[in-house]
């Protein structure tokens, strides 16, 4: 049995598969918007690759027919869905704090500090917020996490987060049956690896999202850590 957090902790493809099915897909794209998975953020930079979720009204107007197991895929983030690395930073930073974190590229101009108007709460409700914390928590400091083994160690702070995986061949029925091991495919075929995380686990100030092209399983979560030893160290160091 799974709930909520053990799926987070775990990865477990088939509860999220259910939980798309029954949330539906254009409730999942609504909350994208909110979370900021879809659309490019209001960042002061030109250009801004654009993260996206389909709708019903989306397929239809492309002549496809949508299919329970069109929804269930995106559960897990397959299909059409397309996110940029700074659509899940913003994402896992807004889970992290409750609020609607804009990312933003300039502090100052000439010296001047940029106003910023203060940042308004999510609006989503504490308990289920806490519930998808406590299994972020759980993917990096517990023994059944996928991040255990590259969990950060520093001075009793941690970091929590969410591993995955991009695939970018299709898999066919042989190649599941054998149960194959990506590792063991030609570098090019093997999933994109990615980790988006944040720390501390109880007062988030920091958050990460990496991606590494074909890339093995913990390899951005380490990546992840290593930024946050950087961040916090300098910390120290400023004093």
């Amino acid at each position: 049995w799974m709930d909520a957090a053990s799926a987070l902790q775990q990865s477990c493809d088939v509860f999220y598969y259910h939980v798309a099915m029954r949330t539906g897909i254009d409730r999942m794209a609504t909350m994208g918007v909110r979370l900021g998975l879809t659309g490019a953020p209001p960042l002061d930079f030109p250009d801004i690759a654009q993260g996206f979720l389909p709708t019903h009204d989306w397929a239809r107007r492309r002549h496809i027919t949508w299919t329970a197991g069109d929804t269930a895929v995106e559960g897990i983030g397959q299909s059409y869905t397309v996110f940029t690395p700074l659509n899940l930073a913003t994402m896992i930073s807004r889970i992290a704090t409750g609020r609607l974190i804009v990312p933003h590229l300039v502090r100052a101009i000439g010296g001047k500090p940029i106003a910023r108007p203060a940042i308004a709460l999510i609006g989503l409700d504490d308990p289920h917020l806490a519930t998808v914390r406590r299994g972020l928590n759980a993917v990096v400091n517990t023994t059944l996490g996928t991040s255990w083994d590259a969990r950060l160690v520093l001075g009793g702070i941690r970091m929590a987060g969410k591993t995955g995986t991009a695939q970018v061949i299709d898999e066919d029925a042989a190649m599941e049956a054998e149960n194959y091991d990506d590792a063991r495919l030609p570098w090019k075929d093997r999933p994109n690896a990615l980790f988006v995380g944040y720390a501390p686990v109880e007062a988030p100030r920091y958050a990460a999202a990496v991606v590494i092209e074909h890339g093995t399983l913990l390899g951005p979560v380490k990546a992840a850590r290593a930024l946050f030893k950087a961040a916090f160290r300098q910390e120290q160091a400023v004093g």
